[in-house]
């Protein structure tokens, strides 16, 4: 299979190939709701996705989307009680006291990636368009600015840090790199958006459109020849990661590895460094006949920081489990989290709530009967009145 893969986050529906279904239950991110904090959960069932507001504190959970939506790529917006999605590759919002979600429609970018919020009205994200990977800029009203025009070159995971971007381009002659350019709001503000006209669509031509970055004045940070380069994530203006996974993949490999580097600036150098490396079943990230595979590909896998201290799921192949390891950036020193309950279980790298990390997983028919407080996995239970609770591993603090 080619590099593209992960360029795509793939959030496609598999029944064909999956004959015994396993559930997945997740938080992704905190949210206000009924003036509450509460934590949004994804909860992968028959193929499909759906979204829960879940409280830490009670372990109770309620609906938060109608079944009928599947909200993969879910982002909170910077006000906590807005949440927006990718839905069959259109972009929909939600405030949590609206039944329904408005779609945002954007002709021309397909393939959607994750959404990143600006501000709550405006945001950056990175799509296909012309068969190659491109950055744009929109608002909740519709209007699409193009941050890159390409027919040649890739652009993808887009990270906005104070006045910059910094997002991973791949091209013929330099292979993956890491780049840097200032992020054209000034720009954008001073101009509208540019619409494509009957004429601009029929001609379908690159030079019709604006290209807002200035990439022939970019920075180069660090260049990458060998394997793809993905997920990019920006902790300062001068230090970052990404995962790398083999260009090509196979589709009947029982597993893959992924290296976790930083890249960071030292003495008015740009360096680079492998952390740790992870493997994980391919079957959740790539459809396999009789398996089932996360809706949300590798999402759900990816590194969580809280602080030096890096979460991230591995195989165990004793057990054939995916269990959840820490590393610690001062140190680096590498722990075991959390253990494996069965055969073929796995655990999701952590997210916080409140000084607290909460570790979602695989759902078996035993975890639906555990009792909410003594429960060591993901489970769900049900009392007399049909309110449901989750509950989800608990990680201690470093």
């Amino acid at each position: 299979m080619n590099n593209y893969f992960f360029m795509s986050l793939l959030f496609c529906i598999t029944t064909a190939f999956a004959l015994n279904q396993t559930e997945f239950l997740y938080p992704v991110s905190e949210i206000i709701h009924e003036e509450e904090h509460k934590m949004c959960v994804l909860y992968q069932k028959n193929n499909h996705l759906e979204l829960w507001f879940w409280n830490p504190l009670t372990g109770e959970s309620t609906k938060g989307l109608l079944s009928s939506f599947s909200p993969s790529g879910l982002t909170v917006l910077p006000n906590k009680k807005t949440f927006s999605f990718i839905d069959n590759d259109r972009i929909r919002i939600k405030h949590v006291n609206k039944r329904s979600p408005k779609s945002i429609d954007l002709y021309g970018p397909y393939d959607l990636t994750l959404i990143h919020w600006i501000d709550d009205h405006s945001f950056y994200f990175g799509a296909k368009e012309r068969q190659h990977n491109n950055l744009f800029h929109a608002t909740v009203d519709g209007d699409l600015f193009r941050l890159t025009v390409s027919n040649d070159n890739d652009y993808t995971y887009p990270v906005k840090i104070e006045n910059a971007l910094f997002c991973i381009e791949r091209s013929d002659e330099h292979g993956y790199r890491i780049i840097k350019t200032e992020y054209p709001l000034k720009k954008i503000n001073n101009n509208t958006f540019d619409a494509p006209t009957l004429d601009t669509l029929l001609k379908n031509s690159e030079n019709e459109y604006t290209q807002y970055l200035d990439l022939e004045n970019a920075e180069s940070i660090i260049t990458l020849h060998k394997n793809t380069s993905a997920f990019l994530r920006m902790h300062t203006t001068e230090q970052g990661f990404f995962i790398e996974h083999p260009s090509n993949v196979n589709r009947t490999d029982e597993v893959i590895t992924f290296s976790y580097h930083t890249f960071f600036k030292y003495d008015q150098k740009w360096k680079t460094e492998k952390l740790f490396d992870f493997t994980l079943p391919l079957h959740l990230l790539l459809p396999q006949q009789g398996k089932t595979r996360l809706y949300e590909s590798i999402l759900p896998f990816l590194p969580f920081h809280d602080q030096d201290i890096i979460y991230y799921s591995d195989l165990c192949v004793e057990s054939n489990s995916v269990v959840v390891f820490s590393y610690d950036c001062h140190q680096k020193r590498t722990l075991q989290k959390t253990k494996p309950e069965s055969p073929d279980s796995l655990t999701f790298p952590p997210t916080l709530f409140q000084d607290r990390l909460f570790s979602g997983g695989t759902l078996t028919d035993d975890s639906k009967n555990y009792s909410f407080k003594n429960s060591s996995i993901p489970s769900i239970t049900i009392n007399q009145s049909g309110v449901q609770y989750f509950n989800f591993v608990e990680i201690p603090q470093e």
